[in-house]
């Protein structure tokens, strides 16, 4: 229930006092090696030491919300006891302001409180009574990989709010990453040593294509409050008309692990063993993924192709549907999912738009002067030219008509907020520009290849 801390109450006696003191809201420390603990339900510690031996305060964070109000408004220190500083992981708070201070703060407050502990949240501010409730929450997270593209992205986010991450992985993709995060080595593939009997608040599987090791994965963890399995829009049995999250998920004609020639049905019966587990799990699945540290290049194709200019090879027809999900924003809703206990089963992509929009998009965001030339899908066929991956974002076969048209009010009713395609665009180029980007990927028409079909399309009369 909400507990709000009223300052006034703390009483202290002098302004020395609080100013050399102040309050402090700390990590839990009930281990009996006095270790931070951090688990949502544990006890939370705020501090008020007027002198050397007083005693802290104690407040139970079980379904508990803190109001605290006032960050870095003030550099001075407080002059009465009401304005009491309230500091949080070196923050300072004072629960007053002026007027003009409070209604800029409600014209840009946030659709959901944030933690008090996130170190980039110090524009949120109130009066006692009036303020935005916090919820004192740092997890300790666990993310299964982390150091690929969705998982470094949940990385990211969930340090930047503060959370104690942890990564396992086998180290072989970019292990100088997150210096300063806790690393465990091994292989869900049989090695899963260093996870056994470890407990965590939340736990994020951006890796898990095979049910027997997801399965094996969860049986090595101790306790787990949270968890997330990203799964993805090929679960579903049909594709052809846009599915919802009722759909009926494809099913193995036969028994195999090669999620390679079976990734959607796999993908399926991943959930169904988290599932078992974990009713309450988090089961985002999202179409295609976009943004920067793409291995794939299946969006980061257009963008960079585009930005080249000339004749570009464009799919018809121009108004085919065309979606994807900026993996920042999918990131940024898995940690808020984690934070929140959020339960269910979403189709995480964004609304959709057509070809022709997102091509323009790309025109303008890079400022080429691309030339779009629509080429008939029968042809490309004729051609040899392969959909999806040869040629991203294009989809001939009838079987899935529906797949780039989902429908997303679901997930955007549970929290996901999809950012404007033209930051997408600016970001994946930039990063495709970088040089960070790897030369050559899996998806993409090669220049002689589009140079060659365009030659026969725009000759074949």
């Amino acid at each position: 229930m909400p507990v709000v801390i009223l300052v006034d109450a703390l009483d202290l006696e002098s302004e020395g006092s609080m100013e050399r003191n102040g309050a402090f809201v700390h990590r839990r420390r009930d281990r009996a090696d006095d270790r931070p603990r951090r688990h949502r339900l544990e006890e939370a510690l705020v501090e008020s030491a007027r002198d050397a031996g007083a005693a802290p305060l104690g407040l139970d964070t079980d379904e508990m919300d803190v109001c605290l109000v006032g960050v870095c408004l003030r550099p001075e220190a407080a002059q009465k006891a009401r304005d009491l500083p309230v500091v949080v992981h070196d923050e300072r708070r004072v629960p007053e302001m002026d007027e003009e201070e409070l209604g800029q703060h409600r014209g840009h407050r946030p659709a959901a409180p944030p933690l008090i502990d996130d170190p980039d949240h110090g524009a949120v501010v109130g009066r006692v009574g009036m303020a935005d409730v916090h919820r004192v929450s740092v997890m300790r997270m666990l993310v299964l990989g982390g150091t690929q593209f969705l998982g470094r992205h949940v990385v990211d986010a969930a340090l930047e709010h503060g959370h104690d991450v942890t990564l396992f992985n086998r180290g072989q993709t970019r292990p100088e990453l997150f210096a300063d995060v806790e690393k465990l080595r091994g292989d869900r593939d049989g090695d899963l040593d260093a996870l056994r009997g470890r407990s965590f608040d939340a736990v994020v599987d951006t890796s898990g294509y095979v049910p027997r090791i997801v399965g094996e994965t969860l049986a090595a963890l101790d306790d787990v409050g949270h968890y997330t399995f990203v799964s993805s829009i090929s679960v579903y049995a049909n594709l052809a008309t846009p599915p919802n999250e009722a759909s009926p998920v494809a099913q193995l004609a036969e028994p195999t692990e090669d999620w390679r020639e079976a990734y959607g049905e796999l993908k399926a019966l991943c959930e169904a063993v988290v599932l078992e587990r974990f009713p309450d799990a988090f089961v985002p699945r999202p179409g295609l993924i976009s943004g920067p540290w793409d291995p794939t290049g299946r969006f980061t194709y257009w963008p960079r192709r585009i930005a080249e200019g000339g004749r570009v090879l464009a799919p018809a027809p121009p108004d085919a549907a065309a979606q994807l999900i900026d993996v920042r924003d999918l990131a940024g809703w898995i940690v808020r999912a984690a934070e929140n206990g959020t339960a269910g089963t979403f189709n995480a992509v964004d609304q959709p738009t057509t070809r022709e929009l997102l091509f323009e998009t790309c025109r303008r965001v890079s400022g080429s002067d691309a030339d779009f030339i629509w080429v008939d899908g029968d042809f490309l066929a004729e051609h040899g030219v392969e959909e999806w991956m040869e040629l991203p974002l294009w989809l001939r076969s009838p079987d899935y008509a529906g797949m780039l048209a989902v429908d997303p009010a679901a997930a955007f009713a549970a929290g996901l907020a999809p950012r404007p395609l033209e930051e997408t665009v600016q970001a994946t180029l930039e990063w495709g520009l970088s040089g960070e980007a790897p030369a050559e990927t899996a998806a993409g028409l090669a220049h002689e290849k589009e140079e060659q079909v365009l030659d026969d399309w725009l000759s074949k009369e």
